[in-house]
């Protein structure tokens, strides 16, 4: 008797050591800890450069900074960035990811680390990348998106939706699946947000605020088939009535 409650009283000391690492990874990620630059949950900062370029990261971001007499290079470890590039000639301008490098061939444009592929977004002028893996090359001009993978790059089609949209506080999709508006929402809120199959491929249309993640959940389930429910404020599981 006194072996069995041990054992469970370990689990539940094991349980909720994990629920706190959980919820301090969601507030404080680990990636950012020793990052030259970084952002917490639901924290969008900008950050003025020694040469006077600006980067503008996303929630949930980190980045380090090589610059040096030759070079000035940001390498992205997780979450977003936007570039705006001061003229350097003597030095180019590069943002790393794990899947590439991308080059400033003009002054504003977005990287974005996403898992196994980094998504760059042409704001002005234009950028060249080149893959880590295979070296393949690509240069992108204002209003151009493709992603970046080990195998290569894939242009992206002309998109209706702004992918920078984020840097206004906004999350803007056109028939996107929820779990891509998951993905986007996860960065500004501490809480475990999952979906069921279903509900992870119904298509949503709108214009949604970011630093409202719950409220923009439960604006879904008003309109579309789905549902919400919560399980105190660390996790949150959509799926569809009846399931």
């Amino acid at each position: 008797m006194y072996k069995r409650q041990l054992l469970g009283g370990s689990a539940a000391a094991l349980l909720a050591a994990t629920g706190s690492g959980l919820w301090f990874e969601r507030r404080a990620p680990l990636m950012a800890w020793s990052a030259d630059l970084r952002t917490g949950t639901a924290e969008r900062r900008r950050f003025v450069l020694e040469d006077g370029s600006e980067l503008l990261l996303n929630a949930r971001s980190a980045a380090d900074l090589d610059f040096s007499p030759t070079q000035r290079r940001v390498r992205l470890r997780g979450g977003a960035l936007i570039a705006q590039v001061a003229p350097d000639a003597r030095r180019p301008f590069l943002v790393q990811s794990a899947e590439g490098t991308v080059r400033a061939l003009g002054t504003r444009f977005m990287v974005q680390q996403d898992a196994g592929r980094t998504l760059v977004s042409v704001l002005e002028h234009s950028v060249r990348l080149s893959t880590q893996r295979t070296g393949a090359r690509l240069d992108l001009r204002e209003g151009a998106s493709a992603w970046m993978q080990a195998e290569g790059i894939t242009q992206r089609p002309a998109a209706r939706a702004d992918a920078s949209a984020w840097s206004a506080g906004l999350l803007e999709v056109h028939d996107r699946p929820l779990a891509e508006v998951l993905d986007a929402l996860r960065p500004y809120t501490p809480a475990l947000l999952r979906a069921s199959a279903a509900a992870a491929r119904i298509g949503v249309y709108g214009v949604f605020p970011l630093d409202r993640p719950m409220q923009v959940l439960q604006d879904l389930a008003d309109t579309l088939p789905l549902r919400v429910r919560h399980w105190g404020d660390w996790l949150v599981f959509v799926d569809t009535p009846g399931t």
